[in-house]
């Protein structure tokens, strides 16, 4: 009776998600204006995870006057694939208050009616097909709603924020992610 070879296979290393620069957050921006999931996509720019921008309701989670969006909640599949919204978010730091930092967001939540209905009710296959095209068409990196999330990121270091202030209205439970996109963009800046 032989024994069985031990075999180990290498793991291979995650890719890192693109995301969007300063410079083609604006070409994204003026692109993305008018789409029917330019509210989510804008909401992404803020740091929302898709699960969170189907949770938010106008009447909980907006606060126009004080320009604020309370991240609270997220909408998920359940056992079933049926999408359920839950009052807590994927982890404690997730729950937190986001600045209204892109005016044309602003503009388009204080048109929407009040009330409870969701923010946005775009699906998710929707939303996703809606960026892979615009990105494709305007010669962006191929990316997804939640890399719009890493590109609050790089909205971040062009704003001047700190590394932990993006860490905080993200939501991101450590600095890995943030750490490494403030180093590639200042890693850009210096070679400029």
């Amino acid at each position: 009776h032989q024994p069985i070879p031990s075999i180990k296979i290498s793991r291979k290393k995650s890719a890192s998600r693109p995301f969007l620069e300063p410079s083609e957050i604006l070409v994204f921006l003026d692109a993305i204006k008018g789409d029917s999931c330019e509210v989510a996509f804008l909401l992404g720019l803020h740091s929302l995870r898709l699960s969170e921008i189907q949770a938010l309701r106008k009447d909980t989670h907006i606060d126009l006057e004080k320009k604020l969006i309370h991240v609270s909640g997220a909408t998920v599949p359940d056992e079933h694939h049926q999408l359920v919204t839950r009052s807590e978010n994927k982890t404690e730091e997730s729950e937190r208050t986001v600045p209204i930092m892109i005016p044309r967001l602003y503009e388009l939540l204080a048109a929407l009616p009040d009330g409870s209905d969701p923010v946005v009710s775009a699906s998710r296959s929707t939303i996703y097909k809606h960026i892979k095209k615009i990105a494709a068409d305007n010669g962006l990196p191929p990316i997804s709603e939640h890399c719009l999330r890493h590109s609050f990121v790089s909205l971040g270091y062009h704003l001047r924020l700190s590394e932990t202030e993006v860490m905080e209205m993200g939501g991101w439970s450590d600095s890995h992610t943030v750490h490494k996109i403030y180093l590639h963009l200042a890693k850009k800046d210096r070679m400029k």
